[in-house]
């Protein structure tokens, strides 16, 4: 025993003058035994297991000993602290010392330490917040959740990345909107079957805009993105939540399913008129017009509420909230439900759709060359535009569907690095690697280490802005300059 230079642990003071230094193996001195503490100090950012762990430490580092005895730390508080300080093991496992089956350990060993009043007053540090809802705690660290932010995202990266999805998406809005516009202004001539499903598909894709955009509202990303207590949404709609979440979800990707079965229709539509006579198209479409409907509405309602169900029976993550792209989307942490929900609509779309545009594609290449004697120069022109605009069309679909599965599998494949790099960096956060070193010599840098590139993230959100132009680029004809000529005509005639 020898008597103790500074008696004090973590700022209280110890209820006796002696001590050892025998239990520990890192240290030969109190005056490294301070040194050794303070570098604990870490855990001060894992708030549950700093309310536990401070009596442990210092019944380990500063026992009581009088008369040449020492009090020993009990199994229990081993396991207790080993319950709550999961994080500390992270990357290689305690100090040989502090584990439970040393034999400083003894089953039933009372220990004064229990009865001290420590200071519990930890907080979690950035990336995490403090939460006391269990659902929301991460991985091995309880009473803390990942925030709103990127958690591996600089501040300069994070504005980028919101300042590109305010450009792409209002572009997308208002290629979207105007075609919606042209439309309306002519809808007495282009309300007609198979030209009224573009009219659909673009103000499916004009209200999947407007869920991207309401991030921008004042207020409303955190409203989105985040919970009550400033942690990610995930699993939802949860509840004790408001539905501001759940709304957006329901704005993207309901639309955008009802916008993939419009689009699958339209190419059935056209390659069913270009198969009948004239005036046989016209009357047979209308016909089908409530299963058209009813296709393209019920579908995607379906798929919906399914997410959403899935989610609370299974209680598995289906709905999260981004906070790249700031709205709530179909998880991409569960590889499954993302194929399932997303890859594979979009997948039967590409390839349903696609050939019934070969198909057309194909006839016309056909009718072309099979009567160029007999077509006139006007007729001939007409086809040869169409044959243009339906392979860049094809050509166009076939490079955005690639980068959406090109951005799919590139993320599906670096969660896991990511989430590893997250968990070493909030263990760094909280100095447990240099709490485990022998002989730290200086001070320990934490980073991030694998992080998502901007360059894949920025161009899945390209994907999205080229489809909604692309679907768009349908109403760029003649007939379209003609609508707004009248328009324009009849709107500075009545001023």
């Amino acid at each position: 025993c020898e008597p103790i230079i500074n008696a004090t642990c973590f700022g209280v003071s110890l209820p006796y003058g002696h001590t050892t230094v025998e239990l520990v193996n890192d240290s030969t001195s109190q005056l490294e035994i301070q040194e050794r503490l303070d570098l604990w100090q870490g855990l001060q950012q894992i708030p549950r297991c700093w309310a536990v762990v401070q009596p442990l430490l210092c019944a380990v580092y500063r026992p009581k000993c009088a008369d040449g005895r020492v009090t020993l730390p009990s199994q229990e508080m081993c396991r207790l602290v080993r319950g709550f300080c999961k994080i500390v093991a992270l990357g290689s496992e305690w100090p040989s010392f502090l584990r439970c089956q040393h034999d400083i350990f003894a089953s039933g060993c009372k220990n004064e330490m229990r009865e001290i009043k420590f200071n519990t007053s930890g907080r979690c540090a950035a990336p995490l917040v403090a939460t006391p809802r269990e659902t929301s705690w991460y991985a091995e660290v309880e009473g803390c959740g990942v925030g709103c932010r990127h958690p591996l995202l600089t501040e300069d990266e994070r504005l980028g990345m919101r300042t590109f999805v305010v450009v792409v998406s209002s572009i997308a809005t208002l290629t979207s909107l105007f075609a919606v516009l042209t439309f309306m202004i002519g809808w007495k001539e282009s309300r007609q079957y198979p030209n009224v499903m573009v009219f659909y598909i673009n103000l499916c894709l004009l209200l999947m805009c407007v869920g991207w955009l309401a991030q921008f509202v004042p207020g409303a990303r955190e409203d989105i993105t985040c919970r009550r207590d400033g942690t990610l949404r995930s699993g939802e709609p949860s509840s004790g939540e408001n539905l501001s979440c759940v709304v957006i979800f329901c704005l993207v990707y309901y639309f955008l399913l009802a916008a993939l079965c419009w689009f699958v229709m339209l190419t059935y539509a056209w390659d069913h008129r270009f198969q009948t006579r004239a005036s046989v198209p016209r009357e047979s479409l209308d016909a089908k017009a409530a299963y058209f409907h009813l296709i393209a509405w019920c579908v995607p309602f379906v798929l919906t509420i399914t997410v959403m169900a899935l989610g609370k029976a299974s209680h598995s993550l289906c709905v999260d909230g981004d906070p790249v792209s700031g709205i709530c989307f179909v998880t991409s942490a569960n590889p499954i439900v993302r194929s399932a929900f997303v890859l594979l609509p979009v997948t039967v779309a590409f390839f349903v759709g696609g050939y019934f545009l070969v198909r057309e594609f194909y006839k016309l290449i056909t009718l072309k060359v099979s009567n160029s004697d007999v077509l006139n120069d006007r007729v001939r022109t007409k086809i040869q535009s169409m044959i243009l605009r339906i392979g860049l069309f094809v050509v166009t679909m076939v490079l955005l569907v690639s980068c959406t599965f090109v951005c799919h599998i590139y993320e599906f494949k670096s969660q896991p690095v990511w989430t590893e790099s997250l968990r070493n960096y909030v263990a760094c956060r909280a100095n447990v690697g240099a709490a485990q070193r022998f002989l730290p010599e200086e001070p320990q840098s934490c980073d991030p280490g694998s992080r998502p590139s901007l360059a894949m993230l920025q161009l899945h959100l390209v994907a999205f802005l080229g489809a909604c132009v692309a679907l768009s680029s349908w109403v760029l004809t003649a007939a379209t300059a003609a609508t707004w000529k009248r328009f324009w005509c009849r709107y500075g005639a009545s001023t």
